[in-house]
């Protein structure tokens, strides 16, 4: 009975803190899909201006959510898709990535635009697992998820939703993140 009852508290305690930090992460986007599965559009000048390692890196980001309870991502067209993806130099914006997304009064997400910005990353446009990190998260705001939020009694831990790219991916140091982390996946997955 004693180790019953000690092995609910526990299953009790990690739900909770599962909880809490899932209701991080949704408590400022409380929208989502409302569909199994989605298409992306992979604007065509992300091929032409940048090239096929660039392109494809960017694609391998925003499928890593594949990997999760999200809906699927596949590519789709121009005009019929629900995500697309732009990237070009946007000038001095103060953003390495930015997603619009649109939802209805229900908080349900009907299309969502990610654009990458090259202007403050320009000489690191071989740095293709830059680019790889950025638009996996952005893809997380596309999903539905806010940046990577501390609760007060949780330790640090590596997220791709974290709110400055040199904080997930820091090309002169050692943080390189470029696909959800645990802390990404509990969120997502307790989202959907």
């Amino acid at each position: 009975m004693k180790r019953t009852i000690i092995c609910l508290l526990l299953v009790l305690a990690i739900s909770i803190g599962a909880i809490s930090f899932a209701n991080a992460y949704t408590a400022v986007y409380p929208y989502s899909w409302n569909k199994n599965s989605l298409t992306c559009y992979f604007n065509a000048d992300i091929l032409s201006n940048y090239g096929t390692q660039i392109s494809n890196y960017v694609r391998i980001g925003v499928m890593a959510w594949n990997n999760t309870d999200a809906p699927s991502i596949s590519v789709g067209t121009l005009g019929s898709s629900d995500i697309s993806v732009d990237m070009d130099n946007y000038g001095y914006t103060g953003w390495d990535g930015y997603n619009n997304t649109n939802y209805s009064p229900s908080n349900i997400i009907n299309y969502s635009i990610t654009y990458l910005n090259t202007c403050y990353l320009s000489g690191y446009l071989s740095e293709y697992n830059l680019w790889r990190a950025i638009a996996c998260h952005e893809t997380g705001h596309a999903l539905g998820l806010n940046h990577y939020i501390l609760a007060p009694s949780e330790t640090e831990e590596d997220s791709i939703m974290k709110s400055n790219t040199i904080e997930y991916y820091n090309v002169s140091g050692t943080t390189k993140i470029y696909a959800p982390c645990t802390p990404d996946i509990s969120a997502i997955n307790a989202k959907y």
